[in-house]
Parts: structure tokens; C-alpha cells; sequence
């Protein structure tokens, strides 16, 4: 026990140097839209090259920072990397595009998300409409009246909100559904070859149809096969991102990338 609680301050102590340091990176990964098949966003994910030279993912830093400060500190971070840099792409004059950052429950939770938000906002002279914050349905149900509450403030900067990770279940939707939500975001690893393709396939449909019924937008992250393309584009979802248009790169890959306005090959 001692040994694992020792592990786990080490790692903080890494991290809180890290982010001193500013020795974290984001990569962005393109958002397709399929009704025009333009670039309109960017999927934002951190990592970290260690000293050990092998590069730390998000799910793994997120994961190891769970709920304590540094999770906060993280999330604050990449919002603010990510403005910054989505304003100096537009000060270079390339095309506009949303940024959707993923946000820790532990930021989500703090009473001032919104307040913190606008100033990040304002710090890096970004208008509210460029940015999206991709919330967990786990983090969204914990307390419905502070997310309630949290969503309206961020609308009111222009923010968009997106529900991600959302398992289908009749009173979990219905308190969604109450909620100031822009978009729900699907995994499209529900459809894939395995044993378990027709279940998700299923609740991929159950989750555009009520998305559908609710007025909320759609975007697919994860689409890395045709076979993903094509299901999701049957169901009508036309904001899609994945290793099927574009694999994750670093900002000058993605500048370049901009200054092309590039169309996918396949739509």
C-alpha cells in the first residue's frame, strides 16, 4: 500500500513539473463534415514524450490523475493551449474551425467552470464559438443541477457543450435530455467485427434516434474503416472523425493541413 501511494505521488509531483515545465503536447485530430466534406474541427487529445522518450497518452494521464487537482490543472491546460493556438491559426488567416477539448470531471465539477472558461477565452482572444467542451455523461449526471447550471453559463460565452460516452439508459437520457446540450458524440468503435458488433451497433441507434429527437447535433469520433464510414453515415450522422479521413498531428502538421483545405478522398 505504501508502495502504491508513493508510485502515485511520484507521479503527481511528474505531472505538476510538467505542466511547469510546459513539456506537454496536443495533437488534433480533424473533424470532417460530411455535407460539404470540409475540415470544420479539430478533436483535441494530450500526451506527453517523457523523459523515457516513449510518449504518455491522454487516456493514461487523465487516468492516472483521476479526480485530484492535477486533473484540474491538466484540463485547464489544454483549454489553454488550445485556444492559444486555434487563434494563431486564425491570425495566419486559415479557414475558422471549432476545437472540442476534452474535459476532466474534476474540472467539470469546480462551481466556477464557466467563469474559468471565459477568462481562458479572453486571455487568448478567442471568440466562445470556436471551442467545444467534451463532457462525460458520468460527470454530466453526478449533479444535473450544477451541470444545468454550467451548461447555460457556457452557452452564454457561445461555447458548445458535447455529451460523450454515453451508455443508453431510459432515466439517464431523460435527465440528459433536460440538459443545454449542443451535440452527443459517438465512439465508432460500437460498430466493429467483433462478437459484439450487433450490440453496439444497436445502441448506436438507440443513441441517434434519440439524439434525433431531441434536436442534439452528431459527430462520430473514432471512424478508422469504411465499414464505421458507411453505418454511421446511413444513420445520418455527418460530423465524423478518425483514422479513416486523418490520424492524429501535431499543430504545424494541422496548419498545413488548414492552409490546403483539403477534402477527404471518400464521402
Amino acid at each position: 500500500m505504501n508502495a502504491s501511494l508513493n508510485a502515485s505521488m511520484t507521479l503527481n509531483e511528474s505531472l505538476e513539473q510538467a505542466i511547469r515545465d510546459n513539456t506537454f503536447r496536443l495533437r488534433y485530430q480533424p473533424q470532417v463534415d460530411l455535407t460539404s466534406g470540409w475540415i470544420e474541427g479539430a478533436v483535441v487529445s494530450l500526451y506527453w514524450p517523457d523523459p523515457d522518450g516513449k510518449p504518455v497518452a491522454q487516456s493514461a494521464l487523465l487516468s492516472a490523475a483521476h479526480d485530484s487537482e492535477i486533473a484540474v490543472e491538466l484540463g485547464e491546460w489544454m483549454l489553454r493551449r488550445a485556444c492559444q493556438q486555434n487563434y494563431e491559426w486564425q491570425q495566419a488567416g486559415l479557414p475558422p474551425i471549432r476545437v472540442a477539448v476534452p474535459i476532466p470531471a474534476a474540472l467539470f465539477r469546480v462551481q466556477d467552470i464557466a467563469q474559468r472558461v471565459g477568462a481562458i477565452l479572453q486571455q487568448a482572444h478567442l471568440h466562445g464559438r470556436y471551442l467545444e467542451l467534451d463532457i462525460a455523461e458520468t460527470a454530466l449526471l453526478e449533479d444535473l443541477t450544477h451541470a444545468d447550471a454550467a451548461l447555460s453559463a457556457l452557452h452564454a460565452l457561445q461555447v458548445q457543450s458535447t455529451v460523450t460516452d454515453v451508455r443508453f439508459r431510459a432515466q439517464g437520457d431523460e435527465h440528459l435530455a433536460t440538459l443545454p446540450l449542443d451535440r452527443i458524440k459517438l465512439d465508432g468503435a460500437l460498430v466493429s467485427p467483433s462478437a459484439k458488433a450487433r450490440t453496439g451497433e444497436t445502441l448506436a441507434r438507440l443513441l441517434v434516434a434519440h439524439a434525433h429527437s431531441t434536436g442534439l447535433k452528431i459527430a462520430v469520433y473514432g471512424v478508422n474503416s469504411f465499414e464505421q464510414f458507411e453505418f454511421f453515415r446511413h444513420l445520418e450522422c455527418f460530423e465524423m472523425a478518425g483514422n479513416f479521413y486523418y490520424r492524429p498531428i501535431d499543430s504545424a502538421m494541422m496548419s498545413q493541413l488548414l492552409n490546403r483545405e483539403s477534402k477527404p478522398s471518400l464521402l
